[in-house]
């Protein structure tokens, strides 16, 4: 059994520079991903003939339609540098792993479930009100909704899914600081950044949706870095995680099984690094 799929994406874009080191742009894009079989080379036996041919009935790519608006700018003699962005994306067969009933059994399967719309912006901002300080910073914003979703539950009912969570947050921000102290045989430069994530639902739907929740949080990171001119020799120390936050990369429903599983972060790191340039 097989199935192929393909598709011509493109993208359209044009720029405008209204005055000296600013410009303004805008594009239209596409974007694909391809279709395919539930089943892929694996070892699981389904429960009949039915599902089995089920799990080897292709669903269809899945696409999507972006649409984005936006400026860069160096002002102040290049001492301050804006870049600003805002887009709308389109959404199609969204491929879903979803419980479907063939032949009266419950089974798992991916399926065009959804299509969706997503509208959001971002900004940065850089800025050096000297030569060895520079300030960075960062905001972004995401709205992501379903426009349609629609699964079975255990019982076979269908189930209209399109007012549930997208598992991506909302908003996220980072500031950031580094200082250069220029030394004779190189520099020295220390730096420093936090990175914070709105709260992330994994898993939208889960009964116990709380223990597949990831609460807001933040993020401290630091660097001390020695570059040594003559040798091309880079040396750093650095910590990540600092305050040895407890935080969720991702998380799975196990609900069935009595469980759901939780894939921690990270704790808190420290390292050394070295770097030679030839």
């Amino acid at each position: 059994m097989s199935t192929t799929s393909s598709k011509v994406t493109w993208l359209i874009g044009a720029d405008w520079r209204p005055a000296d080191r600013v410009m303004v742009y805008g594009s239209v894009s596409t974007g694909y991903r391809a279709g395919g079989f539930t089943l892929q080379g694996s070892s699981g036996v389904q429960p009949s003939l039915a599902a089995l041919d089920a799990a080897f009935t292709p669903f269809a790519p899945e696409t999507v339609t972006n649409y984005e608006a936006g400026f860069k700018s160096d002002l102040l003699g290049r001492r301050l540098r804006i870049n600003g962005a805002v887009y709308y994306q389109d959404y199609r067969n969204i491929q879903k792993q979803i419980r479907d009933f063939v032949n009266g059994q419950n089974i798992s399967l991916i399926r065009n479930a959804a299509k969706a719309t997503l509208y959001g912006g971002e900004l940065e901002i850089t800025a050096a009100p000297t030569e060895r300080f520079i300030l960075t910073g960062g905001v972004a914003y995401l709205h992501a909704r379903y426009d349609e979703y629609l699964a079975r539950d255990a019982s076979g009912t269908l189930l209209d899914l399109s007012d549930q969570a997208f598992s991506a947050p909302k908003w996220t921000f980072n500031l950031g600081a580094s200082y250069t102290v220029p030394l004779s045989v190189g520099d020295l430069r220390a730096s420093a950044n936090y990175a914070w994530t709105d709260t992330v639902i994994f898993q939208p739907g889960t009964p116990d949706e709380r223990s597949v929740t990831q609460p807001a949080y933040g993020l401290l990171d630091a660097r001390l870095s020695w570059h040594i001119d003559q040798a091309g020799l880079d040396i750093a120390v650095y910590g990540k995680n600092l305050t040895n936050k407890r935080y969720l990369n991702a998380a799975s429903n196990g609900q069935s099984a009595g469980y759901n599983i939780g894939f921690p972060g990270n704790p808190r790191v420290f390292g050394i690094q070295a770097r030679k340039t030839f």
